[in-house]
């Protein structure tokens, strides 16, 4: 007659049961590395904080955008302008780019601000006058930029529209005016130099 028993209570017998350790002790190794790397890098906290902020619908597209713009990344990084079965990709993938937008903005009507600060229209006339400059530096034809303002003045309403007539007949005065500054006080300079 056999008395031997069944093991119970979901023990193991032989190599099964002395493997169990060994296996928990890679578990807590391959554990332990991994909350390493991650608390060791800032900037991988910071992109779990930013994914598990992410909206449950908007995750797979963030992922896919941010896969395959590496993805173009690396492939130029390796070869400038050939993917690697030779074919020509026509660009250069050179440094990321800090402005990039995901979400598609929207600008709704609202209440005007019963009050713009002086610091606000000095912002405000500090955009305008660089994206003047960059639009007519990298226009390459007088009509295009002529077109994209005539466009937008038109999509202006009336009172937007007598308002920037009124700053642009004062502008042309306020213009000069801080020519005349500038010069006056690179005259002063050079003349303080030379009696220095």
């Amino acid at each position: 007659m056999n008395d031997e028993r069944p093991p119970r209570g979901g023990r193991q017998t032989g190599g099964a049961a002395a493997d169990r350790p060994g296996v928990l002790r890679e578990t807590l190794r391959a554990a332990r590395n991994l909350l390493g790397r991650i608390t060791r890098d800032p900037l991988l906290l910071r992109l779990l904080d930013v994914y598990s902020r992410t909206p449950s619908e908007d995750r797979e597209v963030l992922v896919g955008v941010l896969e395959r713009e590496v993805s173009l990344r690396a492939m130029s990084a390796a070869n400038a302008r050939k993917t690697s079965n030779g074919v020509k990709l026509g660009i250069n993938v050179t440094r990321i780019n800090p402005n990039a937008r995901l979400y598609v903005r929207v600008l709704e009507p609202g209440p005007a601000p019963p009050y713009v600060s002086r610091e606000e229209m000095m912002q405000v006339t500090l955009r305008m006058g660089r994206a003047t400059y960059l639009t007519l530096s990298t226009t390459e034809h007088e009509s295009d930029w002529r077109a994209g303002i005539r466009d937008g003045l038109t999509r202006l309403p009336p009172h937007e529209l007598a308002a920037l007539d009124w700053v642009n007949r004062q502008m042309r005065e306020l213009i000069d005016e801080a020519t005349s500054s500038r010069a006056a006080v690179v005259n002063g300079a050079d003349g303080a130099s030379k009696l220095g």
